[in-house]
């Protein structure tokens, strides 16, 4: 199923979808140690 969507992907896509990851689960850990907040529109409980 996804095996000859593989092969027309492109590399800037792959680096694309890498560097947001990296964000989001950098991102996911700070919010669980309490330097960031969950939500960028939430109240500020710090």
């Amino acid at each position: 199923m996804i095996a000859p969507r593989i092969k027309t992907v492109s590399i800037e896509d792959v680096i694309g979808i890498g560097i947001l990851a990296k964000h989001l689960i950098t991102y996911a850990r700070r919010a669980c140690a309490g330097r960031l907040d969950a939500s960028n529109y939430s109240a500020r409980l710090r």
